[in-house]
């Protein structure tokens, strides 16, 4: 889907994968993956679209899941006169170069490391405690299910990262849309 904006500065694509619902293995396989695929100035992503192709300044890659469903998405606003075919098919040499190279189990610790961090910042709040307690008593049946989703994520081993890869985003369908300026349809 495409869409020309009468406000925007610089086209932007998206790309969405369906994936799975919160709580399975896979979901938190998928939350590494888009980590060390999106991630920082050694992703793949990164070192692609920004610093070899210049197309963007930066690029976003994350796994949203929810109670039903989830999507692994990648958006990416490319600098002003850059097309988004052209970022398209870099975002797909960064698969290709992901798929190829890996990563390290140095970089999975790092990986881990933030999502840990990030995980008790949520819940250093009265209010982010409450929010999360109350959100995994709704959707699990059980506010201890607190120590059971950090014990998940971070048992999340290279094996679970690579087949969730292969299981939702390589070569795999997507939905993309994309933002162009007004006039620029061309992008």
């Amino acid at each position: 889907a495409s869409y020309e904006d009468n406000f925007a500065q610089s086209p932007e694509l998206t790309m969405l994968f369906p994936t799975v619902e919160q709580f399975t293995n896979d979901s938190y396989a998928l939350d590494v993956l888009a980590d060390l695929i999106g991630r920082g100035k050694k992703s793949p992503l990164y070192k692609v679209v920004v610093e070899e192709k210049k197309l963007a300044p930066s690029v976003n890659a994350y796994q949203n899941t929810q109670e039903i469903a989830g999507e692994f998405t990648i958006t990416i606003r490319a600098f002003p006169d850059k097309s988004l075919d052209d970022v398209e098919k870099a975002v797909m040499e960064a698969f290709e170069r992901f798929d190829k190279e890996g990563f390290t189990d140095k970089d999975l610790n790092r990986v881990k490391a933030r999502i840990e961090t990030q995980f008790y910042n949520q819940i250093s709040s009265v209010l982010g405690k409450s929010f999360q307690l109350a959100s995994y008593n709704t959707f699990t049946g059980s506010p201890d299910f607190v120590t059971t989703d950090l014990k998940n994520l971070l048992s999340v081993s290279k094996e679970d990262v690579m087949n969730a890869y292969n299981k939702y985003v390589k070569n795999k369908p997507y939905v993309a849309t994309s933002f162009v300026p007004k006039g620029s349809v061309q992008l």
